[in-house]
């Protein structure tokens, strides 16, 4: 999130000390509507957002999914009887989600009911490589080590960056074992369970906690390839592993003392990795005869 001047500061300080919350619907839907509760132009508050302006919506409601835990935020379309505009992205700040918002058409003003519409392809990508990442993170410990811990991560719609405990570089041979487990997993196609409970009792169940999070006295816990990767996280998942569909490593790396990283990808971006690195492979055999 960019901040400009002191007043734009100004304004997300506000809003983080704000103890009402935007209701998250996105779990279970892909459009929703919302009531516009404020109005964000150039750090400060305003009334109306007319066509070709660019600012942001606060909504009392949302299904759109707000930047955290290393999930980027949703993109898509709001509409109200008054205007169409288009959402480049949405972030969290504090409990509030804001919307980054381009109107297209006519225009918004406080208080008008919109209509949500995530983009579903972007939402779907992103969701193959964030449940992605917690089979990676699993595999690593199983296969490089109980002390391999996450110390951060990146979920978008192109890749997942997974950055975490371990003092040398992860061999050849234990990348190529990590993706056998985790495309294991994805194969066999097991619903992606996900379930509310008490802390304690989530710690108890074994779910693991991500490096740099803070969490309340009830949490989410997802559960993916039964019981294989249980950690407590708020983003969104594929509704069964199988959706996931190829996880492919394509790059490990260091990062800072005792901090290595993967880089990696699913879906169709995952084929088309190994297809070039087929075509590589087929371009050296003809060199070399």
């Amino acid at each position: 999130m960019c901040i400009r001047d002191r007043s734009e500061e100004k304004i997300w300080a506000d809003l983080r000390s704000k103890e009402d919350a935007t209701e998250f619907l996105g779990y279970e839907r892909e459009k929703s509507q919302g009531l516009i509760a404020k109005i964000i132009k150039d750090g400060k508050y305003i009334e109306k957002l007319s066509q070709d302006e660019v600012g942001v919506i606060v909504m009392n409601q949302t299904c759109f999914y707000g930047e955290s835990g290393g999930q980027v935020g949703d993109q898509g379309q709001i509409r109200g009887i008054s205007g169409l505009g288009k959402v480049t992205d949405t972030k969290r700040v504090g409990q509030i989600f804001v919307h980054f918002v381009k109107v297209q058409k006519g225009y918004f003003e406080v208080g008008n009911n919109l209509e949500q519409l995530i983009n579903t392809d972007l939402r779907l990508d992103i969701k193959r490589n964030h449940s992605g990442t917690h089979l990676v993170h699993e595999a690593l410990r199983r296969i490089v080590g109980e002390h391999v811990a996450q110390r951060g991560s990146l979920n978008n719609a192109d890749r997942l960056r997974f950055d975490f405990s371990h003092d040398k570089p992860v061999t050849e041979e234990q990348i190529f074992l990590v993706e056998q487990l985790v495309n294991k997993h994805i194969r066999e196609n097991t619903p992606v369970i996900t379930e509310i409970m008490q802390l304690e009792s989530a710690k108890q169940k074994g779910a693991r906690a991500l490096f740099g999070e803070k969490y309340g006295d009830v949490v989410r816990v997802v559960n993916i390839g039964e019981d294989f990767s249980v950690e407590l996280c708020g983003g969104t998942h594929v509704n069964r592993s199988g959706e996931i569909g190829l996880v492919k490593v394509a790059l490990e790396t260091s990062v800072a003392s005792g901090i290595r990283r993967i880089e990696s990808c699913s879906g169709a971006k995952a084929t088309e990795l190994c297809n070039a690195q087929q075509d590589q492979l087929s371009a050296i055999s003809n060199v070399v005869r």
